[in-house]
């Protein structure tokens, strides 16, 4: 999987995607999910909102204007 994920983002920035991965020195899959446990996870999700947060809308196809959820 990490092979996966690094040609991914390797492919995304070749076609101009605002690409972040972060490896974390964690071995389970998924291992955000334990956010309350791992200060690693804590960590990671912190970091998976501020990306969000700075994405813009998503615009539908069907009208062109930001989608409302």
């Amino acid at each position: 999987m990490l092979d996966d994920a690094r040609r991914l983002a390797e492919r995304e920035q070749r076609h101009g995607v605002d690409v972040t991965l972060e490896l974390y020195p964690v071995d389970t899959h998924v291992f955000h999910s334990f956010w309350s446990l791992l200060p690693e996870a804590a960590d990671a999700l912190q970091k998976i909102g501020t990306f969000t947060r700075r994405m813009p809308p998503a615009v539908t196809a069907r009208d062109g204007k930001p989608d409302a959820g």
